[in-house]
C-alpha cells in the first residue's frame, strides 16, 4: 500500500503533521500558558522556555498515533485532563449559560436552514450555506436569450415545491403573467422561508443560472 504512495504525497503528510505540532506549540504558549507564572505543586517560576518545553511534550502526545490509533477519533475532555489543567464550563454558571445558548442557536440554524458552518468572531459572522445543485430550470423553447426562467425548488425538510421565476428585463407583463400562475419572483435576499419554517438559500441556483446564461437576474 505504501508503495502506491508517491514520495511527494508522503512528504506532504509528514509536513502537515509537523505543521500541526508547530501550531499546538505556538497556541499553547501564546494562549493557554499566557498567565501561567508558577507551577501548581512545587511553585517553581515558569519561564518562556519552560512553557515551550511543556508545549512540545503535549504536541508529541497529541500526535502519537500508537496512542490515539485513528485520525478520525475525537479527543475528549477527559483525555486532555491528563495533559493539561482544564477549566470545566459547567463550573462557571454565567459562562455555561452563554455557551449553551450559543449551542442551541447554532443547532436551530443547522436544523432549520441550509446553513452548515458558521465562522464567528466578536465583530464578524460568516455563514456557509448548502447550495442545491442541478435544480430544474425552465427556459422558453428556442429562446437563446430568454427574458425569464422558471424554477421549481423543493423544500429539503417537508418537500413543498416552491415555484419561482427570475427575469432578466424590466417588464411588468412578466410579473403579471407569472404571478397569476402562482409563481413568486426571485427573492431579493436569495432566501425562501417555507411554511414548515425551514429557510433555504438560493444563491447557488442564482449563480448557476447567471453563469449558464451570461445574464443577471433582476430582483
Amino acid at each position: 500500500m505504501v508503495a502506491q504512495i508517491t514520495p511527494g504525497e508522503l512528504s506532504g503528510v509528514f509536513h502537515a503533521l509537523e505543521y500541526a505540532k508547530d501550531l499546538v506549540i505556538e497556541w499553547l504558549v501564546k494562549y493557554k500558558f499566557k498567565k501561567w507564572d508558577v507551577t501548581e505543586t512545587r511553585k517553581i517560576p515558569v519561564t518562556e522556555e519552560f512553557k515551550r518545553t511543556r508545549a512540545e511534550e503535549i504536541a508529541r502526545q497529541l500526535t502519537n498515533h500508537s496512542k490515539w490509533r485513528l485520525h478520525g477519533r475525537s479527543i475528549k475532555r477527559y483525555d486532555l485532563e491528563n495533559l493539561l489543567t482544564i477549566k470545566r464550563v459547567e463550573d462557571d454558571p454565567k459562562l455555561s449559560d452563554l455557551v449553551y445558548r450559543i449551542q442551541i442557536v447554532c443547532r436551530l440554524l443547522f436544523d432549520t436552514t441550509t446553513t452548515f458552518k458558521i465562522f464567528a468572531t466578536e465583530d464578524t459572522k460568516i455563514f456557509r450555506q448548502a447550495a442545491p445543485a442541478n435544480i430544474p430550470v425552465k427556459i422558453p423553447i428556442a429562446a437563446q436569450q430568454p427574458d425569464v426562467v422558471e424554477i421549481d425548488q423543493n423544500c429539503p425538510q417537508c418537500g413543498t415545491v416552491h415555484k419561482i421565476y427570475g427575469k432578466f428585463v424590466h417588464n411588468p407583463k412578466i410579473d403579471k403573467e407569472l404571478t397569476s400562475k402562482g409563481l413568486k419572483p426571485f427573492p431579493k435576499d436569495n432566501k425562501i422561508i417555507c411554511s414548515c419554517g425551514f429557510e433555504f438559500d438560493l444563491t447557488g441556483i442564482r449563480n448557476q443560472i447567471e453563469t449558464n446564461l451570461g445574464r443577471k437576474i433582476i430582483v
